[in-house]
């Protein structure tokens, strides 16, 4: 049986070009980068060269980039890192990513969460306020705002965030992992000061991300060490900091192809199945997302019955699929109760045809018809 992985957003294939690079540096640079024998040192010119990539990739100094584990490391040593340095106020958005909003539960920050409208973009206005009110009790601020979003593929203005927190001498940071396969990260152009990624969207392995910090930017370590400037102790993981930025370097900006699949999949689901609804942005959205909604079925039975399909979507963020209770980020845009509990995120590869996506519609079509019409206990058994 053909199968269909369409939970991109959640992690990508690795690249065979990226595995090699990975493959060959364990092999022969297997040496540890802080040691001064040659070994070490070839292991050192490797990971020098990976920042370098990586750093013109996205216009900045090659110390503005910290090797990490992922996004979720990322953020929280961009965050509590400032906040650990700083007597600040918090500004976020109620539809950030788990790692963010755990660290609003977790620590006693002061944070204001910016509203966000029904295709999830933030309220600009309010913003302004909770930093203009900031600003006027002499308190410092720092923003965190996703890129795009990891459930709907909302895209944000950053550069429209970053001068607005500019105005009233914010901090900004935001969490660029779902944006960065299809948009050309220019920090000194976006004018942001922290972004976080992983490499695992963008064909690299799980387990490898970075954050760039500008210069400018005090952090205390959460990890200590005298790797990664002084900002994140252990050594580095040189195999796949080399594989990730192979990635970077594939990273392309042309994807009016996925974007033309990914409409014609959305066209047909709205025609060929009644009661649905798409909760996103028509226009500013990554190309390879849709967020859809099926009235009066549960999302979960929907993905056990594609699994067994060969078709693999997801419920929302894999780092929240466990939770059965309706996303935050669906509930902050106001999906209607109707629908919010039928909700899947489809999100497609290049590698996917014309004919594959009529298969996959009909495939959807049939199994929300039997959800609606039977038993959980009679659609298993067709």
């Amino acid at each position: 049986m053909k199968t269909y992985y369409l939970d991109n957003a959640a992690t990508t294939a690795v690249s065979k070009d990226v595995m090699d690079v990975i493959f060959t540096t364990m092999n022969e640079s297997y040496g540890n980068p802080s040691s001064l024998h040659d070994v070490g040192q070839k292991a050192k010119n490797i990971m020098n060269e990976a920042r370098k990539t990586i750093a013109e990739k996205i216009n900045c100094k090659l110390s503005e980039i910290i090797f990490t584990s992922g996004a979720c490391e990322s953020n929280s040593l961009a965050i509590q890192g400032f906040m650990r340095c700083h007597d600040a106020v918090f500004i976020t958005s109620a539809i950030e990513h788990k790692s963010i909003l755990a660290l609003c539960e977790s620590n006693k920050y002061e944070t204001y969460f910016v509203d966000v409208d029904e295709e999830g973009f933030i309220d600009f206005i309010q913003l302004e306020e909770y930093c203009k009110n900031a600003y006027s009790q002499r308190k410092e601020i720092l923003v965190s705002i996703q890129g795009a979003n990891s459930e709907i593929g909302t895209i944000q203005d950053l550069k429209r965030i970053a001068a607005i927190a500019h105005n009233y001498h914010g901090v900004v940071h935001s969490d660029i992992t779902q944006l960065l396969p299809y948009s050309n990260i220019d920090v000194k152009q976006l004018d942001i000061d922290m972004i976080s990624a992983s490499g695992q969207k963008i064909h690299a392995p799980k387990g490898i991300g970075i954050l760039y910090v500008k210069k400018e930017i005090q952090l205390k370590p959460l990890i200590f060490g005298s790797q990664e400037f002084g900002l994140r102790g252990g050594t580095e993981n040189i195999p796949y900091i080399a594989g990730l930025a192979k990635a970077y370097e594939k990273i392309s900006t042309y994807h009016s192809d996925i974007q033309k699949l990914r409409d014609y999949m959305e066209t047909k689901l709205l025609s060929e199945i009644p009661l649905c609804r798409i909760n996103s942005s028509k226009y500013m959205r990554i190309p390879n997302n849709i967020n859809i909604s099926f009235q009066g079925i549960e999302a979960e039975t929907l993905l056990l019955l594609l699994n067994i399909d060969g078709i693999y979507v997801s419920a929302g963020s894999a780092c929240d699929s466990k939770n059965l209770s309706p996303s935050p980020v669906l509930a902050a845009i106001k999906v209607p109760d109707a629908y919010i509990n039928g909700t899947i995120r489809i999100t497609l590869s290049e590698n996917l045809t014309v004919n594959d996506v009529d298969y996959i519609v009909s495939t959807i079509h049939k199994r929300v018809n039997q959800l609606r019409n039977f038993s959980g206990k009679d659609v298993f058994s067709v």
